[in-house]
Order: C-alpha cells, then sequence, then structure tokens
C-alpha cells in the first residue's frame, strides 16, 4: 500500500497583467538576437486586450502538483488588493 505525500508550496502569488496587441510593443532591435520594448514613462497605451492571470513559483508549482492528483497545500502572503479576492475564489 503507498501512501500518498503531501506538498507544501511556500512561496509567491502574484497576479500577472498581459498586455496584447498593441502597436507600441513594436520590439526594437540594435542586433539580430539583442531586441527589447521601449516604452514612454508616464505615455497612454491603447490595448486591444488586457489578460489578468494568477501566477507566482508557489502557485504555479501548487497549481502543477493538484493537476497531478498530489495532496498538496499552499502559504503564501497576500497583500490589500483585488489579489486576495480572485485567489479565494480560486481555492
Amino acid at each position: 500500500m503507498s501512501q500518498q505525500r503531501t506538498i507544501a508550496a511556500i512561496g509567491a502569488a502574484v497576479q500577472d497583467v498581459f498586455l496584447h496587441n498593441s502597436d507600441a510593443f513594436a520590439p526594437v532591435c540594435h542586433k539580430p538576437h539583442e531586441c527589447s520594448m521601449h516604452l514612454q514613462l508616464g505615455a497612454k497605451l491603447d490595448m486591444n486586450a488586457i489578460t489578468f492571470s494568477t501566477g507566482g513559483g508557489a502557485a504555479n508549482a501548487a497549481v502543477t502538483f493538484a493537476r497531478q492528483g498530489t495532496g498538496r497545500f499552499l502559504l503564501v502572503w497576500l497583500g490589500a488588493i483585488q489579489l486576495p479576492r480572485l485567489f479565494g475564489k480560486c481555492w
């Protein structure tokens, strides 16, 4: 009889913000393999879509373990922004 192990994921839980399909995000290439984005500080940029997602090392690890059927729990510090409400719905 095998005993299932419980894994503790301790660390970061963050909110990822992805900005999509703006011409302002065109890469600037100084050399063929050295490209970067240059955005003016404080500039207002038009976005076609914004996606919010959960992330962070501990949160991602806990989700991976859960998908594999492993016993797990997540221990993170949540700030005073919208993220605690989002995680409350997920867990």
